[in-house]
């Protein structure tokens, strides 16, 4: 981690998680949920030579990029380069909801994490009302008692007279805890405005964070299709789902 990071990371644990499985932990209700099961098979945080799969846990994404604009006097573009997310393995699986047919999948995962710990660097540029951003550096974010729902949307296609399914989406809004933000150079030069800057996304957090989030919600879509899509269009689905759709 960057000398520069202002947040120290944490070492988080799940005292009901069974010490010998890396797998997710579940809820007594989801215990008993074969969508879940299924779900549990596929999972894991070591990830797969078989599919291409890196780490869950830290999982690693090359580049994400979010655009956001609100309004003519905020508007601007962020690229997240070679950023690693930690504590993902702790995930809790609360429960699952799910229509899928021989044609298409609409499934909701219910999730939980302790806490989530995000480091990487950034390239910024924009306009907050009347202060250019066109910034570049290292950043890191440490979030806690963090919750989803998970839509993913897809449809069975079919390849040399096999069926697979393809996800067309992958969308979460995660409801937070509480926060805390660093990043070094979002103005560059202006050591005084970066501070300022700082303290306030982390004084209203809150505020920034919700009105972030869609814009969030769209980079993450593309990045968790992909790193789906990477077992799903190389799994038939009859293997993906062996006792048939859930």
């Amino acid at each position: 981690m960057s000398n520069l990071c202002f947040v120290r990371k944490t070492t988080l644990s799940s005292p009901d998680r069974d010490s010998d499985l890396n797998l997710p932990v579940l809820s007594s209700r989801a215990r008993h949920d074969k969508r879940v099961s299924q779900l549990r098979h596929r999972g894991g945080s070591r990830g797969s030579n078989e599919f291409s799969l890196q780490p869950l846990d830290p999982m690693h994404i090359p580049e994400m990029q979010v655009v956001y604009q609100m309004g003519d006097n905020i508007k601007g573009n962020v690229t997240v380069i070679n950023s690693d997310t930690y504590a993902l393995s702790k995930i809790r699986i609360n429960d699952v909801r799910s229509n899928v047919n021989d044609t298409h999948l609409y499934m909701e995962v219910d999730v939980k994490f302790p806490g989530v710990f995000i480091e990487g660097s950034y390239k910024a540029n924009g306009l907050i009302v009347v202060f250019p951003i066109n910034g570049k550096g290292v950043f890191n974010i440490s979030m806690s008692d963090v919750s989803a729902t998970w839509k993913l949307s897809g449809q069975v296609i079919k390849r040399n007279e096999v069926d697979y399914l393809r996800l067309d989406h992958f969308n979460m809004r995660p409801v937070v805890g509480d926060m805390k933000f660093y990043a070094s150079e979002l103005f560059t030069g202006s050591d005084e405005l970066n501070a300022a800057a700082l303290t306030f996304a982390n004084q209203f957090w809150p505020i920034v964070y919700e009105a972030l989030l869609p814009f969030a919600d769209e980079g993450w879509d593309q990045v968790m299709t992909d790193a789906a899509n990477k077992i799903f269009l190389k799994v038939p689905f009859k293997e993906l789902f062996p006792n048939g759709p859930l």
